[in-house]
């Protein structure tokens, strides 16, 4: 998730989701899942939930990919859709939004 993030950095895009980004990034991690942020944060909440043996925290993993996957995503690819066109569609096609 770290190393996600600065490939962000480093082609000098926007992490918001909200934001503008000015780079389609593509490469690993990003041929594997098109989100790894989000996978990563949902592994980190998962590791929690297992850590302390609790199914109230194992709510977290399920409520975060749920409301990222319905609410947050959508609004990123159609962003991403309308900034880049077929050469996100391409990518699009190409790697599974989750894994």
């Amino acid at each position: 998730m770290f190393y996600a993030a600065a490939l962000f950095a480093a082609r000098d895009t926007t992490k918001n989701p909200y934001g503008e980004p000015t780079a389609l990034v593509a490469s690993a991690p990003y041929t594997f899942t098109r989100n790894p942020m989000y996978v990563g944060l949902a592994t980190v909440l998962l590791g929690f939930a297992a850590f302390f043996g609790s199914p109230v925290i194992l709510l977290a993993p399920i409520v975060f990919v749920f409301v990222i996957d319905r609410a947050l995503i959508p609004h990123e690819e159609t962003t991403l859709e309308r900034l880049f066109g077929q050469r996100y569609l391409d990518y699009k096609a190409r790697v599974h939004r989750w894994l």
